[in-house]
């Protein structure tokens, strides 16, 4: 995973300037809203964790799911399995909140240590490919994660 997050910090920086020259044509504008970015990126700290990454994006006014899936669709992940038709209600209800952390780590190809400290506050924040295939593991869309973690949106439901 180390190659993997200093390979997509850089795709990252690649990416944020691709999306500037779209929005922002004249170099000027360019620059101001770069400085901007940068800022956010110094403050936050050089590694592509998800506060940042949204952060980012927000003042991009881009969109989430297509910073997503255009930077970490490599990312592998395995969808969380559900439960078949002829689970009782009990079984449904529970299910979701009954998953262990070695599951859960597993399907969204984040290190089961790194899982656990990240949840249990040792470790500030998730790296920003690890929100989305945490997202995807539970079947949401990146955007309700990033909302949910960083910004002001509800906590999302899963498998409703």
């Amino acid at each position: 995973m180390s190659d993997y997050k200093y390979i997509k910090i850089k795709e990252f920086r690649k990416y944020v300037d691709k999306v500037l020259k779209e929005r922002c044509p004249r170099k000027a504008d360019f620059d101001k809203e770069r400085d901007k970015i940068q800022d956010i990126i110094v403050a936050e700290g050089p590694e592509l964790v998800g506060k940042m990454f949204y952060l980012v994006i927000q003042e991009l006014q881009h969109d989430v799911d297509t910073a997503c899936d255009d930077l970490f669709s490599d990312y592998s992940y395995e969808r969380l399995e559900g439960l078949d038709d002829r689970a009782t209600k009990l079984a449904q209800f529970l299910h979701d909140r009954t998953r262990s952390d070695r599951k859960i780590a597993a399907a969204a190809n984040i290190e089961k240590g790194r899982l656990n400290r990240v949840k249990n506050g040792k470790i500030e924040d998730l790296y920003a490919f690890e929100v989305y295939s945490l997202a995807k593991a539970f079947g949401l869309k990146p955007s309700k994660l990033f909302d949910y973690f960083y910004g002001d949106g509800p906590r999302p439901v899963v498998g409703v």
